[in-house]
């Protein structure tokens, strides 16, 4: 993936971490996926990374270690922490030892792209979508359709549902 910027991205959860793979991608990074802080700890030694973004668990393992070592080597490296609602005292902790800023799951597609562009201080552009159920499929179908007429377009739902990435994409899309 020539000119992408690298990720590190560790997540357990193999749904969770693909999901997350393909929004990254799609912001036209070069995605590492780990499924551990310890496969994550052997991937910083092999390359430099624009952006770690992992769960609250890998970053706390063993006392902070792989946050230590993130630190280490790129003291200014942007870090996401993704942790549950359950979690949110140990993101905070996180925060304390050196996170940037954490986003609770489930994850909402609009709020990984704002946080991604704000700590990367690039806007983040969403040339791809990528959607796993049908019903998601359907919706960025129609999305596309309507990208390449002449259609006016409202979009409309419940808060958090991801209408700004999808006006973001039509808009992106679209020759207008």
């Amino acid at each position: 993936m020539k000119n992408h910027k690298p990720v590190l991205l560790i997540e357990e959860d193999a749904a969770t971490r693909s999901i997350l793979a393909g929004l990254l991608t799609g912001l036209q990074f070069a995605v590492v996926e780990c499924r551990t802080a310890a496969e994550a700890v052997v991937q910083i030694g092999r390359q430099n990374f624009h952006l770690a973004i992992g769960t609250v668990a890998a970053f706390s393992t063993h006392d902070y270690a792989l946050l230590h070592a993130l630190r280490t080597q790129y003291s200014t490296l942007p870090c996401i922490a993704l942790t549950g609602f359950k979690e949110i005292p140990d993101a905070v902790r996180a925060i304390k030892a050196g996170v940037d800023d954490y986003l609770v799951k489930p994850l909402q597609g609009d709020s990984v792209l704002e946080m991604v562009s704000r700590l990367c201080g690039t806007a983040a552009k969403a040339t791809q979508m990528v959607a796993a159920d049908a019903r998601s499929q359907h919706v960025l179908d129609l999305a596309r359709r309507v990208a390449d007429s002449n259609a006016t377009v409202m979009i409309s739902g419940e808060s958090g549902c991801g209408k700004e990435v999808f006006a973001r994409y039509i808009h992106e899309q679209s020759s207008r």
